[in-house]
Formats: structure tokens, C-alpha cells, sequence
């Protein structure tokens, strides 16, 4: 299967050449979008890679941005804090020639009756803890699927409501999109995963994901629209 990798990064390059080598056993079309202005510095092996270091840090709004310069129709798309281990891309593909479903990650989240996002551990999804695909109605820090659920507009939508918002913008592409979480245990955390930039360590990070959420749930334009405008929830 053809299909390209983006990573959005921001200063943690300790282990990127780690990750990159690990996808360049697989592809020749990786995007790297450097929020930190310093990956090419790091990277020891450029080939193959496109480097994207913008002018304004526009948060991991980037990772579907990113999504324009590549070349594939398949798409994989990481956060720089995921180091793949052996095996997880065949067990990526595996899955998917199942056609289980339209996107699967190794992250998600299941919403209660009338949506929402919160920090309730009952609600959280990893790879690494299922042994059988589980469905979601979120989906974060390693994604796969068609270019077409991700090449979408977030015009001004602030970082810290891009991973919700995409769950609107894809619907309005595809009703009923469905959303998995496929069990895999080959990827590790990097060592400084949760750091403090992180977004979930930004005031009302839960409470703001969560007031989207149920806007979306809800069909409540004037609030999604807000958002699209770079307004607050």
C-alpha cells in the first residue's frame, strides 16, 4: 500500500530521526511541518523528506495542513511524541484491508449520550490496551485514512479545538464516517511526552474541547462558526 507520512513537530527532536528512519523503510513521501524551525538541523537523512518551517506557529492545526504537499491518496499522520516500533505499519495495513471502517488511530475517545469531551478515564481508547478494534467518536495522536478526510478548511479555528473540529468537517463529507481504534502494542511514547506546552496542559483545555463537543453533537452552528472564525466556545 502507497501512502505518505506527515509529522508535525515542535522542539522535541531528540528521537525524530528515530521515527523517520522507522517510515522510511516504507515510503518516500514524508512531510515534516516544524513548528520549531530547527528539525533540519536534527535530521540526519533528508531524503525523501520535505521539510515545511512557516513563518507563524499556527499550533496542530499544521498536521492537516501539511496534508497539501503530499503525494499519496493513503495518509498517515503523527504527532512528533510516537516512536514506531517494528511492526506497526504491517499491523496498520492489516488493518485496513479489513476496511473496518474510514479512519482508525492509535488514540480515541468515546462521547456519552449528547457529546463531550472530558478527562474521564471511561471515555479514553488506546491501541495498546484493546485487543479488538473499538469504535470511537474521536480519534487523535496517529491517524491513517484518505487524504479527502483531511485536506479541509479550519480557516482560523484556534489549536486547541483542531482534533474536534475535524470530527464536523468530516462529517460534512461523509455521514455516519466511522472511526476506530485498531489494537496494536508496536509504538512506544517518547520520553517527554507530556511536557508544558503540551495543549492539554493549557488552562480549560478539557472544559473548551468539551463545549465543541456537544455544539457539534448538537448541530449548533452559531457556535461551530464561531470557532471556524477563530473564536472561542
Amino acid at each position: 500500500m502507497l501512502f505518505s507520512v506527515v509529522v508535525c513537530t515542535w522542539k522535541r527532536y531528540e528521537e525524530i530521526n528515530e521515527v523517520v528512519s522507522y517510515y522510511k523503510k516504507y515510503t518516500d513521501d514524508i512531510v515534516i511541518w516544524d513548528n520549531g524551525g530547527s528539525s533540519d538541523e536534527h535530521i540526519e537523512n533528508k531524503d525523501g523528506i520535505l521539510i515545511i518551517k512557516p513563518s507563524k506557529n499556527v499550533g496542530s492545526c499544521s498536521k492537516f495542513k501539511a496534508v497539501a504537499f503530499t503525494k499519496n491518496d493513503n495518509i498517515l499522520i503523527t504527532d512528533d511524541d510516537i516512536v514506531p516500533k517494528n511492526g506497526l505499519v504491517e499491523d496498520m495495513v492489516g488493518f485496513s484491508n479489513k476496511k473496518y471502517c474510514d479512519l482508525f488511530a492509535l488514540f480515541g475517545r468515546k462521547f456519552p449520550e449528547g457529546g463531550g469531551y472530558n478527562h474521564d478515564e471511561a471515555q479514553r481508547v488506546r491501541s495498546k490496551d484493546i485487543t479488538e478494534p473499538t469504535k470511537v467518536d474521536f480519534l487523535g495522536v496517529l491517524y491513517f485514512g484518505k487524504r479527502e478526510f483531511f485536506t479541509m478548511d479550519f480557516k482560523n479555528t484556534q489549536s486547541v479545538y483542531d482534533d474536534v473540529m475535524l470530527i464536523f468537517l468530516q462529517n460534512k463529507i461523509k455521514q455516519n464516517l466511522s472511526r476506530y481504534i485498531f489494537p496494536t502494542k508496536n509504538y512506544r511514547y517518547t520520553k517527554d511526552m507530556i511536557g508544558k506546552y503540551e495543549l492539554c496542559n493549557q488552562p480549560e483545555f478539557y472544559s473548551k474541547r468539551d463545549k465543541l463537543a456537544k455544539a457539534i453533537y448538537r448541530n449548533d452552528t452559531v457556535v461551530i462558526e464561531n470557532v471556524l472564525r477563530g473564536g472561542d466556545v
